[in-house]
């Protein structure tokens, strides 16, 4: 693992112990969203693509800054091979 980064922070992002070749904690597809002025309304949208060998599935969580509102949609959601 990389320095600072323990496994069971990983297990716990990728909801498992991971199996796999160990990788650079900043290879994580951990997306995240950065906004300097929270004023209106922002929709984000991410384009990702399963370059994995099998189904993917996926569950996002959020946190939620004092005093703002955020809604995601879908919540969780399956990426076929190659997709």
């Amino acid at each position: 693992m990389s320095k600072g980064v323990r496994a069971w922070q990983v297990n716990a992002f990728i909801g498992g112990v991971c199996l796999g070749v160990r990788q650079r904690v900043v290879d994580l597809n951990l997306f995240s969203i950065t906004l300097a002025n929270l004023t209106g309304i922002w929709v984000i949208q991410k384009t990702i693509t399963n370059v994995a060998n099998h189904l993917e599935n996926y569950t996002i969580t959020q946190i939620d800054p004092t005093d703002v509102v955020m809604a995601i949609n879908p919540t969780t959601f399956n990426i076929g091979i190659g997709i």
